[in-house]
């Protein structure tokens, strides 16, 4: 038996969640010696804290396209694990593993739950830190490659020109680096004169706003007078979603 915390579930928040009230981390013994018949037993490396988490701290009689979380039981999302034990043949102890993992030191998965959270040994040929994998290399780097090469067609053209809004964020930063690559004109929203400094100075964009500053359809106006080619949305609604992109 080993002493695990767990960032537990514990009330359905009213706006932000708040700590001790809706998540309260608590510790409880964890029985490792064997793995159930079909499930493995992960130590947790690595956990990545995403926006849609949110939304899945719920009422459960609300549906939705991710499951509420139930109360009284840990949080769970993108992350890094290592198997400790395995009772299932397509994992060995010591692998390295990604997939829906437990915020918690150490979490007992039975058949059951290690099919349902799409465990997958984790390929890394080129040795980088693990921590990459809940990023750039995980969920929000997928997100931004797969939409913007599939969805948004981009490919190399220094004609084009691509607005991102919530520019500063996982997704919208990867966003805005992969078309300065391809060579486009990138335009990003931000909501603070420091994030929009990031943009342009850390992140190359070619220009940025403060939305809380400036209205986004005269922002839009002034840097884009040309109009645009694609507008990679991360928010939905207002004023932008009005503003003409030809994809």
């Amino acid at each position: 038996m080993v002493q695990s915390k767990a960032l537990i579930f514990s009330s359905v928040p009213d706006g932000f969640p708040v700590p001790g009230k809706d998540l309260v981390v608590q510790s409880s013994e964890v029985d490792i010696s064997k793995a159930p018949q079909g499930g493995v037993i992960l130590k947790v490396l690595f956990v990545s804290i995403d926006p849609y988490m949110r939304g899945r701290m719920r009422d459960a009689s609300i549906t939705s396209y991710s499951p509420a979380y139930p109360i009284g039981q840990p949080i769970e999302g993108g992350g890094i694990a290592k198997i400790i034990e395995s009772g299932n043949e397509t994992f060995k102890k010591g692998d390295i593993v990604s997939g829906l993992i437990t915020h918690s030191e150490y979490a007992v998965y039975s058949a059951e739950r290690t099919a349902a959270s799409n465990l997958k040994v984790l390929n890394n040929p080129y040795n980088f830190p693990l921590q990459r994998f809940t990023g750039v290399l995980g969920m929000p780097g997928l997100t931004a490659y797969a939409s913007l090469y599939d969805i948004g067609e981009l490919h190399k053209n220094e004609k084009e020109t691509i607005f991102v809004s919530a520019a500063s964020g996982a997704v919208g930063s990867l966003v805005g680096q992969l078309a300065k690559r391809e060579g486009l004109r990138v335009v990003g929203s931000a909501g603070s004169d420091e994030k929009v400094n990031y943009l342009i100075e850390k992140l190359g964009f070619d220009a940025a706003f403060n939305y809380k500053k400036e209205s986004p359809k005269e922002a839009l106006a002034k840097y884009i007078p040309e109009g645009l080619d694609i507008f990679y949305d991360n928010v939905g609604g207002g004023e932008i979603s009005n503003f003409h992109s030809t994809r």
